[in-house]
């Protein structure tokens, strides 16, 4: 993992200021104690410990949301017949999408019309009213993802973007 870390460093060449997001996608996390929808304290713990010299380090060039899927606990305990009941299977596009969102507005944040003013130039002003909502609609989606940035935790990546 940490020569494909390298190799990915070296192509897009992220920088604390400009991070690479990253998602680690938490697999069958049914499976997990007490699993309803957010992953526990002891498994982020774990995945930290996994990547602690590449993503969860100080001054990291990455942006990582660990991200709990499933397929439901049923189909888990019956693979022939359960019902499949998925759950946050749409976050690692929804944490990829916002990240490039606030990218693209990073590069406009001192335009005197606002930070998603390039992004929504060509909308009409109910289009842009509508785009904003749901663009605050993905940033709640992912409020009970942990994202970080290097070796600290971030509440939000709309208010991360904004710093």
């Amino acid at each position: 993992m940490n020569t494909l870390m390298t190799e990915l460093a070296e192509k897009v060449d992220p920088t604390p200021e400009n991070p690479f997001p990253i998602a680690v996608v938490v697999t069958k996390a049914d499976l997990i104690n007490n699993f309803d929808g957010e992953i526990n304290e002891n498994a982020v713990e774990n995945v930290k410990k996994f990547f602690k010299n590449t993503l969860f380090v100080p001054d990291s060039p990455w942006l990582v949301g660990i991200i709990p899927v499933t397929l439901g606990k049923e189909l888990a305990e019956n693979i022939d017949s359960g019902t499949v009941d998925p759950l946050n299977v749409h976050l690692p596009v929804t944490f990829a999408v916002l990240c490039k969102l606030i990218k693209q507005t990073n590069g406009v944040t001192k335009s005197k019309k606002g930070p998603w003013s390039t992004i929504l130039s060509g909308f009409d002003e109910k289009h842009q009213k509508d785009m904003k909502t749901r663009i605050q609609q993905l940033n709640q989606e992912l409020d009970e993802v942990p994202i970080y940035a290097g070796d600290r935790q971030i509440p939000s990546l709309l208010d991360w973007g904004k710093m």
